[in-house]
């Protein structure tokens, strides 16, 4: 199965970060911690600023958050340079930390988000980008890379944004929390599930471009689900809208499932003894007696459900 390819670069320009970490960094006294050295921190943030190697501001800024973990410059630069070196992971936490810190000291540090957007567009989970980057254009609205970006998230999953510009697409994470919820938030006896926006061709069970990434997000949450609990299963629920005969949706959504199930087999190697389905047809729907096509669409899903589901 292809994988959906978005033209675009991997991160913006790094010159320009580290130049933009320094403007918007010198008004902003760092609060410091007991055992912190603010003054030394941010001067070994310029020394990295001026290194000429990759390695050399990498170790530089890993000094400067050791001397003030509270500096959001210094932990914003060092996700950065793990990003620069093709490490998502740690770059995701630093520049994570990076927007925490700024946040807890009250700053408006767009560029924060803007940094975590990237790397999290970088590891293909473009709805955490788009929250992040929703919330940097919030303080800075006129940032031309963010925006560029953002036009070409919504160009690419066009399919995947409501009428109101919600984006409905949900990342491996979002998946696993949906997952593992617990019954506090449930009606007692129900097991936990998270609804799914997967396209279809019309009047069809074969599952369109568009939703190529949502399958691959989907497999990443269950594939790590099911290898740390072997005795669980999944269930696939398809739902349908409430048009049409019941036989026909009811058909239809069995079909559906079992087209998910398939792709995550074939695609992805799940083990198909794990993965149940169902067909719901209309019976079930989320937003009963719809007449919007926004309504229709959050009527039309497959549901996940961890075990085996309601009869």
């Amino acid at each position: 199965m292809p994988p959906i390819i978005i033209d675009f670069p991997a991160h913006r320009s790094l010159v320009s970060r580290l130049v933009l970490f320094l403007v918007l960094t010198v008004a902003w006294p760092v609060q410091p911690s007991l055992a912190a050295d603010p003054a030394r921190s941010q001067a070994l943030v310029e020394q990295g600023l001026a290194a000429a190697t990759i390695d050399e501001k990498l170790a530089l800024f890993q000094q400067a958050v050791e001397a003030d973990p509270t500096n959001v410059q210094a932990l914003n630069n060092l996700g950065s340079m793990y990003q620069e070196k093709g490490d998502l992971a740690q770059a995701r936490r630093w520049c994570e930390e990076a927007v925490r810190q700024a946040e807890l000291q009250g700053k408006s540090y767009p560029i924060g988000y803007f940094s975590l957007g990237d790397v999290c567009y970088a590891q293909k989970r473009y709805q955490r980008a788009w929250q992040a980057y929703q919330k940097g254009l919030a303080l800075a609205p006129d940032d031309q890379e963010t925006l560029a970006r953002v036009e070409e998230i919504r160009r690419q999953f066009a399919s995947y944004f409501d009428s109101q510009g919600n984006f409905l697409l949900k990342d491996p994470e979002e998946i696993t929390r949906g997952l593992q919820a617990g019954t506090r938030n449930m009606v007692v006896g129900e097991e936990p599930s998270v609804d799914l926006v997967v396209e279809f061709e019309y009047d069809s069970d074969e599952i369109t471009a568009a939703s190529d990434q949502q399958v691959e997000n989907l497999a990443a949450a269950l594939k790590e689900m099911l290898e740390a609990n072997p005795d669980e299963t999944i269930t696939l629920a398809g739902h349908t809208d409430e048009r049409g005969s019941v036989a026909y949706n009811l058909d239809l959504s069995l079909r559906r499932a079992d087209s998910v199930k398939r792709r995550l087999v074939k695609g992805y190697a799940l083990d198909p003894n794990r993965l149940a389905t169902k067909g719901y047809g209309k019976s079930r729907p989320k937003v009963p007696k719809a007449t919007t096509e926004d309504d229709h669409r959050r009527n039309r899903r497959v549901e996940i459900i961890r075990g085996a589901g309601q009869p």
